[in-house]
């Protein structure tokens, strides 16, 4: 990828806030009060974002064959909402291909605006380290304010150049030719409420599904995992498109596992390895990769202090909307770390209500956060349907 030094630092504000004293006896208004913490935005935050601002642009035919030439910036948009010097109301992502302009002439091929909401996974990191040692506390208000802020540039050059250069090589995935309306054509959506319209669509078979819901409920009480395996479709006509399809599953074993934790060891991720080149070279596939992580919530929506379920006592269980289906901080962090430079990647977590029905949710990266999705199952391909 073709290098843009950023020339913005982008900081977190948090302010408490606390009703004034016109709420007395009426509506009131939530007034700014103390500056609580400032904090920088991680540098690997924003890659994430970069990531997949290039990522949408590729999908959308805009990028050229060659990963190394991509380039992207981010630009903030700056406000006086605030009233305040430097405050940011937006972020404009500019994506281009150097091999379209020539080395000098970088004009952006796709200019993408993405809110503050790209900003919500630190913000509330941040606000989680205010409450752990009291500065903020459990129940009270806050305001979050975002910043860029420019470096100061050194006033005299290095004396001496760096001893080594570090180039970062990258490649795109590699695809097979689909076309999107044919797998649409007879898919059923799952979890719809969840999607975007910028999402990377995403398509299931029902035996890649069951094979891995039965490894994620195999350990019983304890957590489950399944690596997902399948490939990046490429489309061409009638418009540019990439899509995925997960057609294989491998359960995830020599985990470290427990009713409330499973990660992954060396040991895992080796063997998904070896049985990935396997079924590369059995199937004659060699295009397939992973392409997400399921894993199982075991237990019931409602625990007591020792982990066991409350539901089946429960006078509300035959029409609670509870369930153990979500991502947890941990599983957050899991994803971002795994899949920062494979933005595409999806991850499945299956739950139980309080009547033990099985509950899915799907995650994603959306606007460098990670983020409920839709997906797409089908039966089985369209070219075996024919």
């Amino acid at each position: 990828m073709e290098s843009v030094p950023r020339t913005f630092e982008f900081v977190i504000e948090i302010r408490r806030r606390e009703a004034d004293a016109a709420g007395q006896g009426g509506v009131g208004t939530l007034v700014e009060t103390e500056l609580l913490g400032r904090d920088t935005v991680p540098a690997a935050f924003l890659g994430t974002i970069e990531e997949e601002a290039i990522w949408q642009a590729y999908r959308a035919g805009r990028l050229g064959e060659d990963r190394d030439r991509a380039w992207v910036e981010i630009e903030p948009l700056f406000t006086t909402r605030w009233g305040r010097a430097n405050a940011v109301d937006a972020l404009e992502l500019r994506v281009g291909d150097s091999t379209a302009g020539g080395e000098t002439d970088k004009l952006p091929s796709c200019i993408r605006r993405v809110s503050l909401d790209a900003f919500e996974q630190p913000a509330l990191d941040f606000v989680r380290r205010l409450r752990a040692d009291a500065t903020l506390g459990p129940e009270e208000g806050y305001r979050v304010e975002f910043f860029a802020i420019e470096p100061p540039r050194p006033s005299e050059p290095p004396t001496e150049p760096p001893r080594f250069r570090v180039t970062e090589h990258r490649t795109w995935p590699p695809t097979e030719p689909a076309l999107l309306s044919e797998w649409k054509q007879s898919a059923r959506l799952t979890n719809e409420e969840a999607g975007h319209p910028d999402d990377t669509v995403v398509f299931i078979t029902d035996a890649a599904y069951e094979q891995a819901l039965a490894a994620c409920r195999r350990p019983g009480v304890a957590e489950g995992g399944a690596g997902l395996v399948g490939t990046v479709r490429n489309q061409l006509e009638p418009t540019p498109e990439k899509f995925i399809v997960i057609d294989g599953s491998f359960e995830m074993r020599h985990a470290d596992q427990s009713q409330f934790h499973l990660a992954p060891t060396t040991e895992t991720y080796v063997e998904l390895e070896r049985r990935l080149q396997q079924r590369r070279r059995r199937l004659d596939r060699p295009a397939e990769l992973l392409v997400g992580i399921a894993h199982g919530h075991n237990f019931l929506p409602a625990l007591d202090e020792q982990g066991g379920a409350l539901c089946p006592s429960c006078p509300k269980r035959p029409t609670c909307t509870l369930h153990s289906a979500y991502y947890s901080a941990d599983d957050v962090q899991f994803h971002q770390a795994l899949f920062q430079h494979q933005i595409f990647a999806i991850g499945l977590v299956w739950g139980f209500t309080p009547r033990e029905e099985d509950v899915l949710r799907i995650y994603g990266f959306r606007d460098g956060a990670v983020r409920e999705r839709a997906i797409y199952r089908v039966e089985r391909a369209p070219e075996e349907m024919s």
